[in-house]
């Protein structure tokens, strides 16, 4: 070892040589290792939420709430549950011990989850239970907010646009909107012409819930495999929906566009959004929240998406006098 050491300190070109060679290897090494800045923790944890529209939160609790906590008692490795109950809804959080793989972690959840399901009371309207995954760094790597004078429905249908962009890039896990307000479809009736005519608004109101839906049609048994059916039944158009046939009078038939206006409009407000940049007076905006997959680059999803809001802002269709600002 001390004749190693001599020579290298007899030899510094050698020395010289080393310590460049080390120096290359570190800066490769670090070119292409994750940089996260939140490191993330395999601890399984998840998020188990449950819809039931229109149901008080006393009978959320009872019917669907309690029944998943029962479940929740009887799994192996849980640390720790905490349930609420609320009006149409309910959530459930729960966490392993941390030992336990996360992928056993979640099929034991799911399979309690889907055995809580088969008691909840049937056609009630209690939707499938969501599952979700959580993870330590499930903060935003990279936050954008954007403002200006601009149609109220554009920026709807570019912000859609935008966020659409934003989850197809892989390393990216979801993306959550600030202050926008959702566009749908609304059915205006028209009361004289359901008087005129004697159709009920509870029987436009069935026949469009009837008529908007895909149907499962079975299975189909091939020669070689086995296929599944179903009709596509819901609208993508809105010339579709006012063609839909509500009924038959005098031989005719009564559609729905005359009966009710139909059109895509926005929502009632639910939220706002106000941000300020370098203490400027506070101004409504939109935000979005980006938040990149587990073991993914922190460095490379903020690049995807600059690369992705540059291709946006500078291409023909981006409404003037909208502007796109990280924060």
């Amino acid at each position: 070892m001390q004749r190693w050491t001599r020579g290298l300190v007899l030899n510094t070109l050698l020395a010289r040589l080393l310590l460049g060679l080390f120096l290359l290897a570190g800066a490769f090494a670090y070119q292409n290792m994750s940089r996260e800045h939140a490191p993330d923790l395999a601890i399984p944890q998840a998020l188990v939420k449950v819809e039931w529209p229109g149901a008080a939160p006393e009978q959320v609790e009872k019917e669907v709430t309690k029944r998943l906590e029962d479940e929740f008692r009887g799994l192996k490795g849980i640390k720790a549950f905490h349930s609420g109950s609320y009006d149409s809804f309910s959530v459930s959080a729960v966490e392993f011990d941390a030992d336990m793989p996360v992928a056993e972690a979640m099929q034991r959840l799911r399979a309690a989850v889907d055995k809580a399901e088969s008691d909840f009371p049937s056609a009630s309207g209690i939707e499938k239970p969501e599952i979700e995954e959580m993870s330590t760094s499930e903060m935003p790597v990279i936050n954008w907010v954007w403002h200006g004078e601009v149609d109220d429905l554009e920026l709807t249908d570019t912000a859609k646009r935008l966020e659409s962009a934003f989850e197809g890039i892989p390393s990216v896990k979801k993306v959550d909107l600030g202050g926008l307000r959702e566009k749908s479809l609304h059915i205006r009736l028209k009361p004289h012409k359901l008087r005129e005519l004697g159709i009920s608004p509870l029987a436009v109101r069935d026949r469009v819930v009837s008529a908007n839906r895909d149907m499962a049609w079975g299975e189909f048994e091939g020669s070689d495999s086995l296929f599944t059916l179903y009709l596509a039944g819901r609208f993508d158009r809105i010339a579709q929906i006012e063609q839909l046939p509500i009924a038959r009078l005098d031989d005719r038939v009564v559609r729905l566009r005359e009966l009710a206006e139909v059109g895509l409009h926005l929502d009632r407000e639910r939220s706002q959004t106000w941000f300020s940049l370098e203490g400027a007076p506070y101004r409504p905006g939109v935000t979005f929240d980006v938040t990149k997959r587990p073991g993914a680059d922190t460095f490379e999803v903020i690049a995807r998406t600059r690369e992705v809001v540059a291709e946006f802002t500078t291409g023909d269709d981006w409404p003037q006098g909208l502007e796109l600002v990280p924060v």
